[in-house]
């Protein structure tokens, strides 16, 4: 553990008035050299190497542990575990280490049994349906980038009588008879509303 160093500048100060019992301001963390021993970072759980996710992470600002791709071997356990945990009622003995025990023994039933035969099936599944996740992500984005570059430019605004703002294009003012913002008034959607009736016609069209 590393301690941190007392607050110097007022927005240090302000975020170490948040410390307290639960939060006293110490942070853990591993070394670069150890992170290939995580469980998230090791080569049989994931196909995205550490450089790969450090290098992600520094690109985009997201943690490096959630920028790692699982293997499906991987996320046929975490997916077991979750029903194990939820649907199955797993003894305790007498012992308290009994209750573990019995989970890992449920679950490594459960695996070797009725998921191993079947793993190159599920295995294929998975290919199938990230290939299909990725034509329809690069589908989506070529639509988003082409519907982008070719959208008007935004009307120069003036300012008019008692300061008002008046628009130069007078095809861009509203019809008198229509309501602005209306569900079928498409110039004067707002920007929610527009995200949403295009992520709605993405899942059409998936």
């Amino acid at each position: 553990m590393v301690m941190m160093s007392a607050p110097a500048s007022h927005e240090d100060r302000a975020a170490a008035a948040a410390y307290g019992p639960w939060h006293p301001g110490l942070e853990s963390g591993l070394p670069r050299e150890l992170l290939p021993l995580a469980t998230v970072f090791r080569h049989e759980n994931v196909s995205t190497s550490v450089a790969e996710a450090l290098e992600l992470s520094d690109y985009c600002g997201l943690p490096p542990q959630e920028l790692v791709a699982f293997r499906p071997e991987r996320l046929i356990i975490h997916e077991l575990l979750v029903r194990v945990t939820a649907g199955l009622a797993v003894p305790d003995g007498n012992d308290y280490e009994d209750l573990g025990r019995n989970f890992r023994e449920i679950a490594s039933t459960i695996l070797a049994k009725d998921i191993a035969p079947h793993l190159d099936d599920l295995k294929h599944v998975f290919e199938e349906v990230r290939s299909e996740l990725r034509s329809s992500s690069r589908r989506n984005c070529q639509i988003c980038f082409r519907s982008g570059s070719s959208r008007q430019p935004m009307p120069i605004k003036r300012a008019g009588r008692a300061g008002h703002s008046v628009s130069q294009h007078k095809s861009d003012s509203p019809d008198p008879g229509r309501r602005p913002n209306s569900v079928n008034d498409g110039p004067f959607l707002n920007g929610r509303t527009r995200r949403r009736r295009r992520t709605a016609g993405w899942i059409n069209r998936a």
